[in-house]
């Protein structure tokens, strides 16, 4: 991961809790790239269309 991050614009961290996994990819990639997460705790699921305009807003 820390490879691909020095090639990547952002990287986007969907995830379904408090945001521990985006924790983990920082220190992996040492932030090389902005890291944008997106969250969700109250049980619904992040939808696609809530993904592509992170991505959208990353970039």
């Amino acid at each position: 991961m820390a490879e691909l991050a020095g090639q990547a614009k952002a990287i986007v961290v969907p995830e379904m809790n408090l945001g521990q996994m985006i924790l983990e990819v920082e220190r992996v990639t040492q932030r090389v790239c902005p890291i944008e997460g997106i969250g969700r705790v109250d049980g619904e699921p992040i939808t696609p269309a809530q993904i592509v305009a992170k991505v959208k807003e990353a970039l």
